[in-house]
Formats: C-alpha cells, structure tokens, sequence
C-alpha cells in the first residue's frame, strides 16, 4: 500500500490546481499510486482534469493538461529532464511535479513492506534461472527503491523500456 507522507508547493499555482494537475498525470497512467491521487483530489474538491499526449518515460510520465505541460516522476527524472530543483529537494520516495518547466510541488509517499512481497522477491531474485519481469507503471519502482525498500539485488530484474511495460501490464 501507498501513503500520503505530506506535500510541498513551490512557485505561484494554487495548491489546488498543482495537485489537480498531478492527479490527472499520475491517475492516467495507472498503478498502486493512481487511488492516493484521485483520494488527495477528492479531498480538496479538486477538479478532475483529463491529461493528453500522454508520454512514459523511464522514471516518469509526461502529458499535457489544460494546455500546459506537466511531468511527474523520480527526482533523477525532473532532474534528466531540466528541471530545476530548490536547493534541499532530496525526499527519495517522493513524486515530484513540473508544470511547465518549473516544479511545482513535491509528494513524499511511502510503500509500505508487505513481508511476503519482501521474501517473494528475494526468492524470485535468488534462482539463477529465473530473472523476475518489472511489468508495473509505477515509475518509482526503480532499481534504487527495489533495492533499499525490498533488499533484492536488481541486477537480476528485468525492468523494460515504459512502452513495453504499459503493453506487458
């Protein structure tokens, strides 16, 4: 499961439109974190807003909403993509949003530890033959967090390219 660890706002966009923003990134690409979105939304009485051109990306998405355009994704993402981060941005398992270039808030999650999801990858990782598939659209699911949140080694998991996650999903 995903929780909410807390929010931060940067530049001049209401609170209420980045996180409609994000919310509409984030939701349209699915995955574990699409219900925490839409229940941060619904909390505010958001706006739901519907994204377009919708882009994967290895650690984050991209899509247009309301004509402007709007990344979310990993730190190394925003990072990677020229985004300019406020010095002390560091929080690791958090979705950081841009909205035209510049960020606009930052949304530390956390995963929760499900024992046998930690033991089921650790075996999984284990066998020589068997190399596990990394078929989700969560685009934190990265090598670093496999690593520091489950303990598996991911050098022994396959992690395809965006496009080919979203058709094996």
């Amino acid at each position: 499961t995903v929780k909410m660890n807390g929010v931060k706002f940067y530049g001049t966009r209401t609170p209420d439109e980045i996180v409609a923003y994000a919310a509409a990134t984030v939701c349209a690409c699915g995955g574990t974190m699409a219900p925490l979105f839409r229940q941060l939304l619904d909390a505010r009485n958001g706006h739901h807003l519907e994204p377009r051109e919708l882009r994967y990306y290895s650690g984050g998405v991209g899509a247009v909403v309301e004509d402007d355009a709007v990344l979310a994704g990993t730190l190394q993402f925003m990072q990677s993509m020229g985004v300019e981060m406020p010095e002390g941005t560091r929080v690791n398992q958090a979705v950081y949003v841009a909205i035209n270039g510049e960020l606009a808030g930052v949304f530390a999650v956390n995963f929760s530890k499900v024992k046998s999801s930690v033991s089921g990858m650790s075996t999984l990782c284990s066998y020589r033959r068997l190399r596990p598939v990394l078929v989700s659209r969560d685009f934190l699911l990265t090598e670093s967090f496999l690593r520091s949140r489950l303990g598996c080694n991911p050098r022994r998991v396959a992690f395809p390219d965006p496009e080919a996650r979203l058709e094996l999903a």
